[in-house]
């Protein structure tokens, strides 16, 4: 909020303050805008000259989500499929993608159970390489996705 003039303040003095407040507005912004990575940038595009809005947006758009939303990402993550002729790094990644909002929601799911999703969601082309993968003492879900 812009400074209102004080009692036996002068027009000028006001007009110093309210400069120094505005470019101090400005100053904060242009530090949000550095620290932010390139994505989060597009989310406030053409708020860059209001912090205020520009943290709303943020929080806004980056807040946990309800449980509701837990529970619907939790179930596209369990009826996720391959798609046909999709490469598997991108199936992958939609599955880690949905892992991860899951995690930003605070809902850690162990690596057995993604790599339970990983493999339910695969075509029946690839039903040699389950029983291999499900053999292992020790899963690890970063050697099964490679």
């Amino acid at each position: 909020m812009e400074p209102k003039g004080r009692k036996d303040e002068s027009e000028a003095s006001l007009e110093l303050r309210k400069d120094d407040y505005r470019q101090k507005v400005q100053q904060t912004a242009g530090y949000i805008c550095i620290c932010l990575d390139h994505l989060f940038q597009a989310m406030i595009k053409g708020l860059e000259s209001n912090p205020r809005k520009m943290m709303a947006t943020l929080d806004a758009n980056l807040a946990p989500k309800a449980n509701a939303s837990k529970l619907t990402l939790l179930t596209q993550l369990i009826n996720i499929k391959r798609e046909s002729g999709e490469a598997l790094d991108s199936y992958y990644g939609r599955i880690v993608d949905i892992n991860t909002e899951l995690e930003n929601n605070n809902l850690v799911l162990p690596d057995v159970f993604i790599l339970m999703v990983i493999l339910n969601g695969l075509p029946v082309e690839y039903d040699t390489v389950r029983p291999v993968i499900e053999a292992q003492t020790k899963i690890d879900l970063h050697d099964a996705m490679s």
